[in-house]
């Protein structure tokens, strides 16, 4: 499935990580949304995993019909990998749609990463009020 595969993860950025040479800063994420073709992509990228996932990005809602391939895997580091990586590079309706996703889904105890917990995701805000809280 699209969202299982590494390789399409690497198209959702973050500002922080284990290793500082794959962080983005802002300046870089500046350099990214300057380039149309890589935006058109991330947006896609973000589409199509939330289609595996059973979720109408742009509707905001479950996808219905639904086909028997398209379920949340309760891997809640990449759905905090997406909302993060839409925050920084300003993708608002993007992060809008994935917290709402991120609501119906989260299970009890919190989204989670090992002894990580990722329920900062459903605090990131959008726009003027692009902080944490």
């Amino acid at each position: 499935c699209f969202a299982c595969d590494l390789s399409n993860l690497r198209m959702f950025p973050l500002e922080e990580g284990r290793k500082l040479k794959y962080c983005v800063l802002e300046d870089d994420a500046r350099l990214l949304l300057s380039d149309s073709e890589w935006v058109e992509g991330f947006r896609e990228a973000a589409e199509l995993v939330s289609l595996s996932w059973a979720w109408d990005l742009g509707g905001e809602k479950n996808y219905e019909p639904a086909e028997q391939s398209m379920a949340w895997n309760y891997w809640s580091i990449r759905l905090a990998k997406i909302i993060r990586s839409a925050w920084l590079l300003e993708q608002w309706d993007i992060l809008q749609s994935l917290q709402t996703f991120a609501r119906a889904v989260r299970p009890p105890g919190g989204f989670k990463y090992g002894a990580v917990c990722l329920d900062e995701i459903l605090l990131m805000r959008g726009g003027a009020e692009r902080r944490v809280g």
